[in-house]
């Protein structure tokens, strides 16, 4: 029923959200909770990612599997999947972080540092927010909206019976965790973008090569060859990678591990495009 089988992975890992969020109910407050809220917000962030690429490429052969497979990751992650398909996949895809962009790099302004990701992700949350209301932005189909609505009932229905039992631990436990999940994710968009050449075919976007991250975070390192090619599904994009876009792209936008990017590049206040990076290797 799969459509590829390497997405068994992606079914254990929102198995294993929906199992921490179980155990999260029944836990209270306390220093447990410096285990299960950064697990929950990473785990979260993960069915996020699944969310992205089951977008672009649904798991199951059967659209009714799929339409069951939602219900469980919209509760993994907190909102509804169909909520990432107008602002990613007929926005973002479109414009590829230049303007009119609703996630365009231009909303971090000319700040560095972490003032840079803070004003790039508020001001992107804002945006969608105000574009996806206009009549003339891309509207969601009927089944969309029963989809999404299905999958807003459950989570709405979750949350009132976590907050009945514990009010405190859905507040830390989940919502906390689904919040971060949502604003990390945002963030991610900026990293992958911000200092390339928006309108190069081959360095409109970063690549984070790392074999773990890329493992724990299905391939979305390959973020290049993904806006080449936004169906093919995830566990497809390295070798495309290596084919078509590391041959011919610029080593400065190659990086090995995303977090090292975010010291480096963010907490040193050093975001550089390639035309930076090549000025100041030839002095």
């Amino acid at each position: 029923m799969l459509r590829y089988q390497a997405d068994i992975r992606s079914l254990c890992f929102v198995a294993l959200t929906l199992a921490l969020l179980a155990v999260a109910i029944r836990v209270n407050v306390g220093y447990v909770s410096l285990v299960i809220v950064p697990s929950g917000t990473f785990l979260a962030f993960v069915c996020c990612i699944i969310t992205h690429n089951h977008a672009h490429c649904p798991i199951f052969k059967s659209k009714l599997a799929n339409r069951l497979f939602d219900l469980f990751l919209a509760l993994a992650k907190g909102h509804s999947v169909q909520t990432v398909v107008i602002p990613h996949n007929q926005n973002h895809h479109v414009f590829h972080g230049r303007s009119g962009d609703w996630i365009a790099v231009e909303h971090a302004g000319t700040l560095s540092g972490v003032p840079r990701i803070i004003r790039f992700v508020a001001r992107s949350v804002l945006t969608m927010a105000r574009q996806r209301r206009l009549t003339s932005a891309p509207q969601p189909t009927a089944t969309m909206l029963r989809s999404m609505n299905e999958q807003r009932a459950l989570i709405y229905g979750f949350a009132l019976i976590f907050l009945m039992v514990n009010p405190a631990s859905f507040v830390l436990h989940a919502l906390t965790p689904w919040i971060l999940a949502m604003l990390i994710l945002v963030s991610v968009n900026l990293f992958q973008h911000d200092g390339c050449d928006l309108d190069s075919d081959v360095n409109r976007a970063r690549n984070f090569t790392s074999s773990i991250g890329n493992w724990l975070l299905f391939n979305n390192g390959y973020h290049m060859i993904h806006h080449r090619y936004p169906r093919l599904h995830w566990s497809l994009l390295k070798k495309r990678h290596e084919l078509e876009v590391l041959p011919y792209a610029d080593p400065s936008l190659q990086e090995e591990s995303l977090i090292l990017f975010l010291y480096s590049k963010y907490l040193q206040n050093q975001v550089a495009s390639p035309g930076q990076t090549e000025a100041r290797a030839n002095k």
